[in-house]
């Protein structure tokens, strides 16, 4: 690995490292007409609703941002798994 990508890793906590790479797993680059013909003929979500939509209410996503109520990246309501009984 180059010394500067080893310096990038470095700076962020392994916790963010992983939502980092759950973030990355979803990337993708789509033109306005692809994903209108997606939307129409795909069951699955857009990538980035995969990503943040999941990520976003998880705790421990918000932990490892530190994450405060006013932020974009905070949920409108926090999950547990107890919610989901």
């Amino acid at each position: 690995m180059p010394q500067g990508s080893q310096r990038r890793l470095t700076a962020f906590t392994p916790e963010q490292r992983l939502f980092i790479g759950w973030g990355q797993i979803w990337c993708q680059n789509e033109t306005d007409q692809m994903a209108r013909l997606l939307a129409l003929n795909n069951e699955h979500s857009p990538g980035k609703y995969r990503a943040n939509g999941v990520v976003q209410n998880m705790p421990e996503f918000q932990k490892a941002w530190d994450a405060k109520l006013d932020s974009r990246w905070f949920g409108q309501m926090p999950a547990t798994y107890g919610d989901l009984r």
